[in-house]
């Protein structure tokens, strides 16, 4: 039985694939492709990182083995780099789409606006999205002109 009741994820990615491009499953195909972090927290837990060079904790890989709920904003991309890049890569267990809740969907679903930090907005939830966290993520994960 398990003790947790969801688990939410946020993956960082490097590719040298144009997502906006080429779109979200060839992105995730790319050989290039990597996972730089994992954000993730249990429940309403303090979130955790994990870089893609460290292991998947145990917990995490108990859990989703455990076909636990596994809840992600614009849940399509964070299942793909779990299956197309963490599972081949890395190892990671296989996350079954049936375990997946996209709550960009749900927000749509009641009329919410789709983006997080809009969304967050509208709900007015205690933690907003860091409006800073979108340079640092340009920064890291997009390539130079140069394509490094």
């Amino acid at each position: 039985m398990q003790k947790f009741k969801e688990l939410w994820l946020d993956f960082e990615t490097y590719s040298a694939c144009d997502i906006e491009e080429q779109g979200g499953m060839a992105y995730a195909l790319h050989t290039s492709t990597s996972m730089l972090c994992l954000g993730y927290a249990f429940d309403d837990q303090p979130a955790k990182i994990i870089r893609g060079i460290d292991d998947l904790p145990k917990d995490v890989e108990l859990y989703v083995q455990d076909h636990g709920k596994v809840l992600a904003h614009n849940a399509t991309f964070d299942y793909r780099i779990w299956n197309y890049v963490c599972t081949e890569q890395l190892g990671w267990p296989a996350l079954s789409l049936d375990q997946v809740v996209d709550t960009m969907a749900v927000c749509l679903t009641f009329q919410i606006p789709a983006k997080l930090a809009e969304a967050g907005a509208a709900l007015r939830v205690k933690h907003q999205k860091n409006p800073e966290g979108k340079k640092l993520i340009k920064m890291c994960c997009q390539p130079d002109a140069r394509g490094k």
